[in-house]
């Protein structure tokens, strides 16, 4: 009998790190009346390299120079952004993501979340051209994990930028093409071995 799969998205284990704030009354009432996106930093800002690229002629080797500045921009962004913004929680700075698809995260945390709440996630994917996505998540459950005085917060992507949830399921697909071809480099040895 063939199983009916819930999720939307494809989704991954990994271990990234993450900046998870929750979100205050009138922040909340912003997400609920569908303009979360406007919490995000820079949201209205363009983007400085939009311009570098539009004097840039079309092709490959333009293509390359585009996707390393761009890389190379997000990074610096981000160290800019730890410079000027420093942790609010100094005692759990950043929180660890453990698992990732298109429309959901599970993370590890020190304090429990409120269930139904809204959080404001800074996400540090280092293998990706975004290298630091932002997004609203409402969290769905808390358990008590495995480690004593840590909670395992399961969430609900609300608000993201689509190019954000892109970078994240390329990072997915890479994961899991990794995967399996390590599952077959495995199953091959085995087999010579026999």
């Amino acid at each position: 009998m063939e199983t009916e799969n819930r999720r939307e998205f494809v989704r991954a284990r990994v271990s990234y790190p993450a900046r998870v704030k929750v979100l205050n009354t009138e922040e909340n009432e912003i997400v609920e009346q569908g303009e979360g996106l406007t919490l995000f930093r820079g949201g209205d800002i363009p983007e400085p390299l939009e311009e570098f690229q539009s004097v840039l002629s079309s092709g490959t080797g333009s293509e390359v120079i585009q996707k390393c500045f761009k890389s190379l921009n997000s990074k610096l962004d981000f160290i800019i952004e730890q410079l000027t913004f420093p942790p609010v929680d100094e005692e759990e700075p950043f929180k660890e993501v453990i698992e990732l698809s298109g429309s959901g995260l599970k993370l590890i945390s020190k304090t429990p979340v409120p269930q139904g709440s809204y959080l404001k996630v800074d996400l540090i994917v280092p293998s990706s051209l975004q290298f630091k996505i932002e997004m609203i998540a409402q969290c769905m459950r808390v358990d008590q994990n495995h480690a004593p005085n840590r909670y395992l917060i399961a969430a609900k992507i609300i608000d993201i930028e689509e190019k954000d949830r892109d970078a994240i399921i390329e990072n997915v697909f890479k994961r899991q093409r990794k995967v399996i071809r390590k599952k077959r480099q495995e199953e091959d040895e085995k087999g010579r071995a026999n």
